[in-house]
Order: structure tokens, then C-alpha cells, then sequence
């Protein structure tokens, strides 16, 4: 299932925010399949996957001294 993971080497059971909101309702199929994981299981833990985010673009590229000479 899209949205969660099982790593048995680290025991854990890593899910993304989506995946959470969507097990946060009773019945959902999200929330039936951690259900049963956590039955199976109930010695792993659950995870919440971190996002990393991308560098910020850089304000300043293309400006150079040939472009200010230009502009001023």
C-alpha cells in the first residue's frame, strides 16, 4: 500500500502525512491495513517519514556585473 512501509530490520512502520490523515477514519482502507500491521506486529513502532526539502533557488542567479553596467 502507497503510503507505508514495514522495515523489519529497524522494526519500525514508516508512514506519510497522507497516509495518516487517511487512517485517521474508522474504516478507510488505510486505516484497516494499519490495523492489521499493528496486529501482526505490535512490537514495531510507527514512524512518521520525514520530508526533505529542496534548496531555496538563488535570488541572485543571472545577475551580473555586465548585466548592472547594462541596467544602470
Amino acid at each position: 500500500m502507497n503510503g507505508m512501509k514495514i522495515d523489519f530490520v529497524t522494526n519500525t512502520i514508516t508512514i506519510t502525512k497522507a497516509f495518516r490523515d487517511a487512517a485517521n477514519d474508522y474504516g478507510s482502507a488505510e486505516y484497516t491495513a494499519l490495523s492489521l500491521v499493528q496486529m501482526e506486529h505490535p512490537e514495531m513502532k510507527i514512524v512518521l517519514k520525514s520530508v526533505r526539502k529542496g534548496n531555496r533557488a538563488n535570488k541572485n542567479k543571472g545577475l551580473t556585473y555586465r548585466y548592472m553596467r547594462k541596467f544602470i
